[in-house]
Order: structure tokens, then sequence, then C-alpha cells
């Protein structure tokens, strides 16, 4: 064999080899391919929650959970399993998030000893507990979501959790326009005409002013009544409406009351408005299932009612220009607890038109007026469900 024969001979060779090299990645690259397709469906079928000691549950791909890529539920796709693992024992809860309103939407969750609680999600949004408290010990729970009804355009987020969600933690985490910082006295206030805010307490409604130092403060969302604050104390009369300002309901049942009108001074302190009829009546109206912070009922202050308009209006001293935008404005005469500094008798009073008025005789506090019971709800209330609007209030667990 000559020298140029070897030469082609060699050049064959390498090319050959050439060819296996190149048909052998080919070959890897589509065993790489579909396995990675294979994962990806795998895990809309089954996606692990692994508690530790460390952080708070981690959650592989928790947001496709219910929700195929393009937003759709098929026949065969309407159910997801998630398990917990821990590797002594730990306690977690279980949460559905309900991203978009569906007409006719239902959620089956089936728990570890094949116990269904059915969930009613038909045009709800929000954020709901399924369980609390879930016990782990040494082993594997597993739940099972399935959705029946409308599955189309579905937006479920499913989450295990070690940690519980404090009511305060929720609202400041998905801040919206009609929650606003305030860094002068770190704060965070609802504003605007009808911000979700509503909270249902004893199956009545109240309305968050917003939240301070973690603490929720809270406020009667329509005027107290006798029923609430009694007939004794600084008690006057059932109020007359005759205005056409009021967007309450109860319109034979709202009563008014002195601010002080036994030493007529603006000390709350003496207040027996403070002393018996918020502190004691109204006190024992709510009972013993609200856990309330300072273990005071108060009345607003002036500057919650400031605070509620839009923040272009700050700064109007009469008030007028933002009631619009303030659903602390509820049309009738109304107290606050601010005292008017400079006075020994006088605090600020919401009029009926919103206006606000520290020195005119409205403003004595031996005049009557509309009361709206406040108080702090404890830091460590745990958020149940609801989104704040006032079909779907917020309801905690004290």
């Amino acid at each position: 064999m000559n020298l140029v024969e070897r030469i082609n001979k060699d050049k064959r060779l390498k090319l050959l080899l050439f060819l296996i090299l190149l048909v052998t990645v080919v070959l890897f690259m589509k065993i790489f391919y579909e396995y990675y397709v294979y994962s990806k469906n795998s895990e809309l079928e089954e996606t692990k929650v692994v508690l530790n000691n460390d952080e708070s549950v981690e959650i592989i791909n928790y947001s496709d959970v219910l929700k195929l890529d393009n937003g759709k539920l098929d026949s065969n796709n309407n159910k997801i399993s998630l398990s917990a693992e821990y590797s002594n024992s730990a306690n977690y809860n279980v949460y559905v998030k309900v991203n978009n309103n569906v007409s006719n939407l239902a959620l089956n969750v089936i728990d570890n000893n094949g116990v269904s609680n059915r969930l009613d999600l038909s045009n709800k949004a929000g954020l709901y507990l399924v369980k609390s408290d879930c016990a782990i010990n040494n082993s594997k729970d597993e739940w099972t979501f399935e959705v029946s009804g409308d599955t189309t355009n579905v937006d479920i987020d499913v989450m295990l959790m070690e940690e519980k969600i404090k009511i305060s933690d929720y609202i400041i985490d998905n801040t919206n326009n009609n929650l606003y910082y305030l860094d002068s006295d770190n704060t965070y206030r609802y504003v605007g005409s009808n911000p979700n805010n509503y909270i249902s307490i004893n199956n009545e409604l109240y309305r968050i002013i917003g939240v301070f130092n973690g603490k929720l403060k809270v406020i009667k969302s329509d005027y107290a009544t006798s029923d609430m604050l009694g007939l004794d104390g600084a008690y006057f009369n059932t109020y007359q409406i005759g205005d056409t300002y009021y967007k309450g309901s109860i319109y034979d049942n709202v009563s008014t009351y002195y601010w002080n009108n036994e030493s007529r001074v603006n000390n709350w302190e003496e207040s027996n408005l403070n002393k018996i009829n918020l502190n004691v009546n109204f006190k024992n109206y709510l009972g013993n299932s609200i856990n309330i912070i300072d273990g005071d009922i108060m009345l607003m202050d002036v500057s919650d009612y400031y605070y509620s308009s839009y923040p272009e209006f700050w700064g109007v001293d009469n008030y007028l220009n933002g009631i619009s935008t303030n659903y602390l404005y509820m049309g009738l005469d109304e107290w606050t607890m601010s005292k008017v500094d400079g006075t020994s008798n006088y605090v600020y009073f919401i009029f009926s038109d919103g206006a606000v008025n520290d020195n005119s005789n409205y403003g004595k506090v031996d005049n009557i007026s509309a009361v709206r019971p406040v108080f702090y709800l404890n830091s460590e209330c745990i958020f149940v469900s609801g989104n704040g609007s006032i079909t779907e209030p917020f309801i905690v667990s004290i």
C-alpha cells in the first residue's frame, strides 16, 4: 500500500468515527429531551412539599398546580396530588388561593385518611385555609385536590405551609392601590371610596382602618345601636335620621351619645361613653371570642378619617373635597376621640356632610352624636378566608 492509499484510508476512518459520534450525540439529546418533557408533565401530577426546620415549606412549581400552560384544564387533568414529607414530626397548614372568579367551581380536597372537604368556590377569589395544624410524624401525607364545574381557565394555587398566615401579613403582602404605607408613623392604611377592607367579627361587618405595628385597627362598618352600647352611661336617644347623606342601612336603630356630659371636659378617661358604653356594654356585646389588644374600645382618631381619602386630598382642612373617596364617611354626625389642642371642652367632630369641625358648638363634648366603636385585633390573628369585599369579607381565627 503506497502513501496515497494509506492517507485516503485514514480519512475514511476518521469520517466514520465522526459519524458514529454525531449519531451518539443526537440519540443522547433525544433521550434527554423526552425525559425532560416527561418530568415536566409529571410535575403537574405530583408536586412534593418538603417541610424542614430552617425555612417555610418549599413548593416545587406550585403555581402550575391545577393550571396548564395554556390556562385550561381538560377532563384528564383536573386533579393534582401533593405530598408532605418530614423526617421526624411537624405541623403544617393547607391553603388554596383562587386567582380568578369562576361562576361554577368546586374544589374537593381529600386528605391522607381519605376524608374529603368540598369547597364551593363559585364566584369567589382569594385565599382560603382548608385545614390547619395537620400533624405529620415519621411519614408522608398525601393530599388530593380535584376540581369540578366550569374548569375552563381555572387558576388556583394549592399550598402546604409550615407557618400559618397572619391576617396583618396577608394584607401587607397583597398590597394594592387602596393600601398606602405612611413612613411618618409606620402604618399601612386603606384609602378610597370602597376598598376591600371588610372583616367579619361575630358575623357582623367591620372595616379595617389599617395595620399599626402589626395590629389590625378595625371600626364598625355602620353606627352602633343601643343594643350594642346600652341605654345607660352617655346614652341620649335614637338618632332622628332626616339627612339624605346617610350611607348605612339601620335607619331606625342608630343611637346618639354624649361625649362627656358629666364633667364636660375633653378628658377621655372621664367620659361615660368610654367607661360604660364602650368598655363595659360593648365589650359584653362582643363577648370573649374577640382578643382585643390593649383592652380598650375607642373611637376613631381624626387622623384615621383624614388618611382614609386618597393622598391628593390629604391636607385639605375641611375634608369636603375628599369625601367621595373616603370610605369612613358614613353620612351622619359622628364623634372622634381626638381633642382639640388648646381647648378643654372640644373634640374633632365629623358633620353629616363630611366636614370636620373642631371648635363649633357641635364639637363640644356635652353635645350628642352617633358612635362607631374602634379597637385593635391581636397581631396573631390567623387568616382563614375572604378577599375583603362586602360579600367575601376577611374571616380570621382569633
